[in-house]
């Protein structure tokens, strides 16, 4: 019984890793069920980056724009004027 159920377990990871028409041992199931799951941690490490630099790209524009309404409404300082603004712009990741 509990032989069978970890086979079963074993049949249905080698399923969803490498399909229902492949012939493969316990071993190269466990295998491939471990580069997979690696694959995945990386693409997630990717994916957690990315997200972190457009975050920041986002909070960038964001006060960016805020800098320009300041100058545009009036509020501009004297230590910040448009070519500040600029050269701000310029920096910006596209």
């Amino acid at each position: 019984r509990y032989r069978s159920s970890i086979n079963d377990k074993i049949v249905e990871l080698k399923d969803l890793v490498v399909g229902t028409e492949a012939k493969l041992n316990k071993s190269a199931i466990l295998r491939k069920a471990i580069e997979y799951i690696r694959y995945l941690q990386q693409s997630n490490q990717k994916l957690k980056q990315e997200n972190l630099s457009l975050r920041m790209a986002v909070q960038k524009s964001k006060s960016l724009k805020d800098l320009v309404a300041s100058c545009s409404s009036g509020g501009a300082k004297a230590e910040t004027p448009m070519e500040v603004v600029k050269a701000e712009v310029m920096e910006m990741p596209t």
